[in-house]
């Protein structure tokens, strides 16, 4: 089984908060510390993941006009770096879900209501989640990419809905 890159953490007062990804089943963690004025130690955790598939999975989507390039607007240099195309995007809105059920999960643990979460729609891929894993096959959050009907100088098809 492929290992997950290394990461760093801050230590701030002799606590840190690590986002780690976990697959199911055991997963072995392990600590590091070094510091330049305390002898250096590591210590191994193993930590059990077990996907809850009681409720439905959120589901990601991309919506794109009939005419669209499949581009987004972005400016000058992060265009350059990054690149503003679906694929950008996807990677994009994998990450921020991930981010927000992390976010979600520590909120509900701080309101005493455990870390409960949504739990999002998964595939088979190349992970995204990191430049580091480039090529590494993971479960990774599935995103649609929906075409409209409507172009991009046309009106959306949505409407609010009303009272009656």
């Amino acid at each position: 089984m492929d290992a997950h890159p290394v990461t760093q953490w801050p230590i701030t007062d002799g606590y840190f908060k690590a986002l780690v990804r976990l697959d199911p089943g055991p997963n072995r963690l392990r600590f590091e510390y070094t510091a330049h004025k305390i002898p250096a130690f590591s210590t191994t955790m193993t930590v059990h993941m077990l996907p809850l598939a009681a409720s439905p999975p959120l589901q990601l989507a991309i919506l794109l006009a009939k005419d669209s390039t499949g581009e987004y607007e972005c400016l000058g240099e992060r265009k350059e770096h990054e690149g503003n195309t679906t694929e950008t995007a996807l990677k994009k809105l994998r990450m921020a879900a991930c981010l927000s059920q992390a976010f979600t999960g520590e909120q509900m643990y701080r309101a005493r209501l455990g870390r409960r979460c949504f739990r999002l729609e998964e595939e088979w891929g190349p992970d995204t989640l990191s430049n580091r894993t480039t090529g590494t096959m993971r479960n990774i959050p599935k995103v649609h990419v929906i075409r409209s009907e409507s172009t991009v100088e046309g009106e959306f098809p949505l409407r609010p809905a009303t009272d009656d």
